[in-house]
């Protein structure tokens, strides 16, 4: 299952906003000892790259490099959520 946002992962649903911000905050830096995280931080910069690339010079590049970027952070902000599933039972129990 792909989440979105950290509010739809079950482990979070029913805590309130505060609570959800503090365990995000509590397994966001683990998250990032993973190779899949880099792997997706890679693909974001290269989609950024490559949309800059097809948009060419001026307006259209910065266009193009905007939406690659898009596209790139949302496959990142979507590994980033799968690999801090991880760690979230193990904060709650705390």
């Amino acid at each position: 299952m792909i989440y979105w946002s950290f509010d739809r992962i079950p482990e979070l649903a029913e805590k309130t906003a505060a609570e959800r911000q503090a365990a995000v905050k509590a397994v966001s830096n683990l998250s990032m000892k993973h190779w899949e995280w880099w792997v997706a931080l890679l693909v974001a910069c290269l989609t950024t790259g490559v949309g800059g690339w097809f948009g060419g010079a001026g307006i259209t590049g910065a266009l193009g490099a905007g939406i690659g970027g898009a596209v790139g952070g949302t496959a990142l902000h979507v590994v980033g959520i799968h690999l801090a599933r991880k760690y979230h039972a193990a904060t709650l129990r705390a």
